[in-house]
């Protein structure tokens, strides 16, 4: 069993993205990274430039590199922006089917590994019998997939599964920007508000409760996900990957602790 480093779902600024890749990341055990923009592409803030330094940083330390995309494309611009840099990556993690359509019609593409992404919504052995026509390298099950579910799948298909084993869970996508709206102004005129919050904003119940997380035009649990405890069911079922998804400031410690656990070293309860 893998852990692998999913991408930043949060607003980051560029200084903060690169040193956490270049100086954080490298040193993680981990052996796959993701690394792109999910939630809105304004967001999309490194250049190819910084993209060539880190990618050429973390294969060097051993790591596979993959491109995450969009997870909702509003239009054809956006489509096609997305995958602008995708040339430099070992692989694509795809989050929508216009994106897997033109990565399976562009022939400068051909060969890269394709991910079917966690907003591919495969909910059960039907579509991923389906998606194996694009010979895909890996499945990362969907959020709201259930246990049992994810079993059924893992028993139909070679395909390996990967499981988000840490960090909030992305509840909905909407095509309006909630942190927009928070400041009473349009996602097209946001001035770039969600980098103030670089773990999305905290929204709470009348009774002063936490509720949500409110990220973009994502929304997210308020609580942490954690399958630490569920490390042997996991393997029961031949899941091959763990995702940790970045927080701020506590990446490298989450990494640490879930490796201590996967080697024996640490109990899981």
């Amino acid at each position: 069993m893998e852990l692998v480093l999913a991408p930043s779902y949060s607003a980051w600024e560029k200084s903060r993205l690169r040193d956490f890749y270049l100086n954080e990341v490298v040193n993680m055990d981990v052996s796959t990274v993701y690394l792109g923009e999910v939630i809105c592409l304004k967001r999309d803030i490194l250049s190819k430039s910084d993209y060539k330094e880190i990618i050429a940083a973390l294969k060097a330390s051993g790591k596979t590199v993959y491109l995450s995309t969009l997870a909702l494309i509003t239009n054809n611009d956006e489509l096609k922006k997305t995958l602008r840099h995708a040339r430099l990556f070992d692989g694509i993690e795809i989050n929508s089917f216009g994106v897997l359509n033109l990565v399976t019609k562009d022939e400068s593409l051909k060969g890269k590994d394709i991910v079917l992404g966690p907003f591919m919504n495969i909910y059960n052995t039907s579509a991923m019998n389906f998606m194996k026509k694009f010979n895909p390298k890996r499945l990362v099950t969907p959020y709201e997939v259930p246990y049992e579910t994810i079993k059924e799948i893992s028993k139909s298909t070679d395909v390996p599964l990967e499981i988000c084993a840490w960090g909030h869970l992305s509840t909905a996508l909407s095509w309006r920007c909630y942190t927009a709206r928070m400041f009473d102004t349009t996602r097209d005129d946001c001035a770039l508000k969600c980098y103030e919050y670089p773990d999305g904003v905290l929204l709470e119940t009348m009774k002063k409760e936490d509720l949500y997380i409110a990220n973009g035009i994502q929304v997210q649990s308020s609580k942490l996900h954690c399958l630490i405890e569920q490390i042997d069911m996991l393997k029961d079922i031949d899941m091959q990957c763990l995702r940790i998804t970045p927080s701020y400031e506590s990446t490298s410690d989450v990494v640490k602790i879930f490796n201590k656990v996967l080697s024996g070293d640490l109990d899981k309860k």
